[in-house]
């Protein structure tokens, strides 16, 4: 295939399929209706966690923190089994002399 320019006329053609706009629709449909829910239970909420006393209060908002701290703590743990495994830390698995150690002062050289 050679590259022969930019064109919409398959957009043209998705856009006069009554499928594709009938499932379009649809899912623009739940997306409105889910956005909308969401937006009501998360304001009880939010009105119903402030009006708590204050031990319940921090309980409730550390559990609605959870799940915004996971998908950190799952990198984090990727990013560090990936480093040790290609060696490019030591945390004491390996021998100095076999592994890389990045430093500040090492990283700062790198980085000139």
């Amino acid at each position: 295939a050679r590259w022969e320019g930019f064109s919409l006329v398959w957009y043209r053609e998705l856009f006069n399929d009554p499928n594709i706009m009938h499932s379009l629709w649809i899912t623009l449909s739940i997306a409105v209706l889910a956005a909308l829910f969401s937006t009501i239970i998360g304001t009880l909420a939010a009105i119903g966690i402030q009006a708590m006393r204050k031990r319940p209060q921090s309980i409730m908002l550390a559990l609605n923190n959870i799940p915004m701290t996971m998908p950190d703590i799952g990198t984090g743990i990727s990013l560090m089994l990936l480093t040790v495994d290609t060696r490019c830390i030591s945390i004491g698995m390996h021998p100095p002399e076999e592994s890389l150690i990045l430093d500040i002062k090492s990283l700062l050289n790198i980085i000139r």
